[in-house]
């Protein structure tokens, strides 16, 4: 609730708010038992397994293109097959979106479908270039519909249920990641300071603390327990309490 007062005081009053009731009512509409589709046609067809399955094909074989593309297979009939199945997904996303109404794209996975969809319009109409073909692996997104599928098949649900606990744990994970990413960013400072532009350093430790950057990547090293005793053995030699500041960080690195 805090939240929605919050957007509603922004620039566009109510425009937050307005969007999510539209989305109720839509949906409250379409829960109806009276409702009828503008396609009623393709609103089933769309909602089929036989859809789901043909889709899952069209992606699987696109991965399939997209490994030999990385592996710099050179054949046009992967090209052409793999220009086949981006065609398909936009006409699959026009099928959803005309089926489903609108309201398919509020879901978060139908989001980044349609991410997918509208670049592979814009490349067509856009002079290939290095960032098309970094762009390229947004088309693995597509992989997470075929785990959302996966609840169907009994043999496959816990698969689903794993995917479905990783989408849900994000939050937790992505504080996860800020508060290790700070820790190492912390000790790579004091590193740096200490051992880095200290010019009686061993010079084998030297070079790892020589700027802040190479610090932080080593700090990082240091973390995943990389190599740590040798570092510390070498510092312990004329630098031991950087040698216990280092065995300090490793063991804060285990208890994380």
């Amino acid at each position: 609730q805090k939240f929605n007062q919050f957007m509603d005081c922004l620039p566009f009053t109510g425009l937050y708010t307005r969007f999510w009731t539209a989305v109720s009512t839509k949906k409250e509409t379409m829960a109806a038992y009276d409702y009828k589709p503008g396609w009623p046609e393709l609103t089933e067809f769309v909602g089929t397994v036989r859809f789901e399955v043909l889709c899952a094909a069209f992606i699987f074989v696109n991965m399939v293109c997209i490994c030999l593309e990385i592996q710099g297979v050179q054949a046009s009939e992967i090209g052409m097959i793999s220009g086949i199945c981006q065609g398909f997904y936009v006409l699959e996303w026009f099928a959803r979106v005309i089926g489903l109404s609108w309201i398919w794209l509020v879901d978060g996975l139908n989001a980044l479908d349609t991410v997918v969809c509208f670049w592979l319009v814009i490349k067509v109409f856009v002079p290939d270039s290095l960032i098309w073909q970094n762009l390229s692996v947004l088309r693995l997104i597509r992989l997470v519909r075929i785990t959302q599928k996966c609840k169907d098949r009994p043999a496959l649900r816990e698969f689903y249920l794993l995917a479905v606990g990783l989408q849900k744990s994000a939050g937790l994970i992505a504080a996860t990641f800020a508060i290790i990413v700070g820790t190492i960013g912390m000790f790579g400072i004091a590193a740096y300071y200490v051992i880095g532009l200290d010019p009686t350093t061993d010079s084998r430790i030297l070079w790892r603390f020589e700027t802040y950057p190479i610090a932080f990547f080593t700090m990082f090293q240091l973390f995943t327990g990389d190599g740590w005793s040798d570092m510390v053995r070498i510092l312990a030699v004329s630098h031991p309490f950087s040698a216990m500041a280092l065995t300090l960080f490793v063991g804060v690195a285990l208890v994380l």
